[in-house]
C-alpha cells in the first residue's frame, strides 16, 4: 500500500510537473508573441516619430521660405523694383538686338573682307597684265620675259600686304630686288616706284 501510495504521489508530481511545465511553455510561447509584438510597435513608433521629425523640419523649411517670399514681397514694392518686368524684358530686348546686330556686323565684316580679298586679286591681275605688256614693249632683252607684282600677307587676321617684284624667264620665277642689272631696274622704277 504503501507503494501504491508513493506510487500515486510521484504518479501525481509527475503530472503537476507535466502541467506546470505545459504552463510555463504556453507563458513563454506568450512572452515571446508579446515580445515580437513589442518590437513591431517599437519600429512601428520609431518611424512615426522619423517621419514627425522629417515633418517638422519640412514645416521650419517651409516656414522660413515663407519668411523670406514676404520679405521679397516688401523688398519688390521699393521704387528700385517698381516696372522690374518692364525694365527686365527691354533690356532682354536691348540684348538681344545687340546680339543679332553683332552677328550681322560679323556676316557683313566678313562677306566685306572676302569682296576686298577678290577686289584685289582681280586688281593685281590686271597690273599684272599692264605691266607684262609695258614690259614686252620696252625691254629688249632675252634674259627677262616679263616682271610681275605678287603680294604677301603678314599675319593671320591682318590685312596687310607685302609687295615684290619678281621677274620670269621661262617656268622660273625669281625676286628681281638684288638680282636685276641697274639697266633693268630703271625700266622697272616706273612702273613700281623704285629709287
Amino acid at each position: 500500500m504503501l507503494l501504491d501510495v508513493t506510487s500515486k504521489i510521484k504518479e501525481y508530481h509527475d503530472s503537476r510537473k507535466g502541467q506546470r511545465l505545459k504552463e510555463l511553455q504556453e507563458k513563454h510561447s506568450l512572452s515571446e508573441s508579446q515580445l515580437q509584438s513589442c518590437e513591431t510597435r517599437k519600429q512601428e513608433i520609431m518611424e512615426r516619430e522619423s517621419l514627425l521629425s522629417e515633418l517638422n523640419r519640412g514645416h521650419g523649411t517651409k516656414s522660413v521660405y515663407q519668411n523670406n517670399i514676404s520679405r521679397n514681397k516688401v523688398d519688390l514694392k521699393q521704387a528700385q523694383y517698381k516696372d522690374i518686368d518692364k525694365r527686365y524684358f527691354d533690356q532682354l530686348v536691348l540684348l538681344k538686338t545687340t546680339e543679332m546686330a553683332n552677328k550681322d556686323l560679323d556676316r557683313y565684316y566678313s562677306a566685306l573682307d572676302k569682296a576686298l580679298m577678290r577686289f584685289h586679286s582681280m586688281k593685281m591681275e590686271e597690273i599684272n597684265k599692264i605691266i607684262r605688256e609695258l614690259w614686252q614693249q620696252t625691254y629688249r632683252g632675252q634674259d627677262i620675259d616679263n616682271i610681275s607684282i605678287h603680294s604677301d600677307s603678314e599675319g593671320a587676321g591682318t590685312r596687310s600686304y607685302s609687295y615684290r617684284v619678281l621677274m620670269h624667264t621661262g617656268d622660273a620665277e625669281l625676286e628681281m630686288r638684288g638680282r636685276c642689272s641697274a639697266g633693268q631696274k630703271v625700266l622697272a622704277s616706273p612702273l613700281y616706284g623704285w629709287h
